[in-house]
């Protein structure tokens, strides 16, 4: 599994999951993105790690619990 330029794993079996991943990725660096802009040095790759961390969570979280595949 190899990241993006940003540091974000992808590597979705279905359509469906790529798209909820991206748009959780995209959410995460909306909120943080200014974090990884003023990082420099190791810092960044602290912070890359850190929304990466925060994403994968986040996506987890959706399909644990079955929002991913709501229909409401």
């Amino acid at each position: 599994m190899l990241p993006d330029h940003n540091g974000f794993f992808l590597n979705p079996k279905r359509a469906q999951l790529a798209n909820i991943r991206l748009a959780v990725k995209k959410q995460v660096m909306a909120e943080y993105g200014h974090e990884l802009d003023k990082a420099t040095g190791w810092r960044k790759h602290l912070v890359r790690w850190k929304l990466n961390a925060l994403a994968e969570i986040r996506y987890r979280d959706i399909l644990f619990t079955g929002r991913a595949t709501d229909t409401h």
